[in-house]
């Protein structure tokens, strides 16, 4: 399980790029901190630029569950997935340099599992980071193994609630 503090969210957002650092904001003033890492991550971006192979953004497959994916490595990652025992222990030591330097070795190790270039996942890896270490990675982690053995346990998966006292 990594250890991270809480952090001012502001300040780590200032250290991006001004161009995300500003939508972030405002993103996160409207969305929250994890939804709009939800939408940065299963955004498509520009939508008339030709991918490799030359189909245009709009014809690509759209629902690619991103964030889906996302969530199950970086949820992996904070909470000592045995996938990640290693960078684990690299990215104590990274941490030490602040949390953008963290998010980017998260990144880092997360990218080719994902597909996704490092720079893309940065900002929604500190928004995440953010809700964790506010809540409390052990807090973060209960709460993620509780919801997920419910929908294990769960015939339906649309339909999940606590059980009634």
């Amino acid at each position: 399980m990594i250890d991270i503090r809480d952090f001012d969210l502001d300040q780590a957002l200032n250290a991006l790029p001004s161009y995300q650092a500003e939508l972030l904001k405002s993103l996160v003033r409207s969305n929250g901190e994890e939804k709009t890492a939800e939408i940065w991550i299963d955004s498509n971006g520009p939508r008339e630029i030709r991918h490799y192979g030359g189909t245009s953004g709009t014809q690509l497959v759209t629902n690619s569950n991103y964030w889906k994916r996302f969530k199950k490595q970086i949820d992996g990652f904070i909470c000592g997935g045995q996938d990640w025992e290693e960078e684990n222990k690299q990215a104590k030591k990274i941490g030490e340099g602040g949390i953008i330097s963290i998010s980017t070795g998260i990144a880092q190790a997360i990218s080719p599992a994902l597909g996704i270039a490092v720079p893309i996942l940065v900002p929604p890896i500190v928004l995440v980071l953010h809700v964790a270490a506010k809540a409390g990675i052990k807090a973060y982690c209960a709460n993620k193994n509780y919801v997920e053995s419910i929908k294990s346990n769960s015939k339906d998966e649309e339909d999940v609630r606590p059980a009634s006292l």
